[in-house]
């Protein structure tokens, strides 16, 4: 504690910038440790919803993003798992995934995007004039 208080005596004027980002975790691990109240995990299921005040519907209509989209498959939700246990650069695991998924279906590459709409957009954007795409308003990717 003498160390955070050491820091902190410093003022803001003095304080270097190695000095900042080498004690800001003290910092914030003191001003979190005596003031910390436990958190209840969200219930798993329909209640971590309902905890907050949203209705689970079900899905009659087909795979929509509004309601959801779909239901994630198990050996999805285990490479999700996998994937989260590691930090990669996304330039690169676009471009390893964009080619796997060439391969797959046949085409010359493959995109993933987070739904229909940012599919679209970065399937017309390519077809704008330059002139458009380099204007603010344009196309928003």
């Amino acid at each position: 504690m003498s160390l955070i208080k050491d820091w902190l005596g410093k003022g803001v004027r003095t304080l270097s910038r190695r000095d900042l980002f080498r004690n800001s975790g003290l910092a914030a691990a003191a001003g979190l440790a005596g003031n910390a109240a436990p958190v209840a995990a969200a219930p798993a299921g329909p209640g971590i919803y309902e905890s907050i005040g949203v209705r689970p519907v079900i899905n009659c209509w087909n795979v929509m993003t509004i309601i959801g989209g779909t239901l994630t498959l198990p050996e999805v939700k285990r490479a999700m798992d996998e994937a989260s246990r590691y930090n990669v650069h996304l330039d690169e695991l676009a471009e390893a995934v964009g080619k796997r998924l060439g391969e797959l279906t046949g085409a010359e590459w493959g995109l993933v995007t987070s739904g229909c709409a940012a599919a679209m957009a970065h399937a017309t954007a390519p077809a704008l004039p330059a002139a458009t795409r380099k204007s603010s308003n344009a196309c928003r990717i």
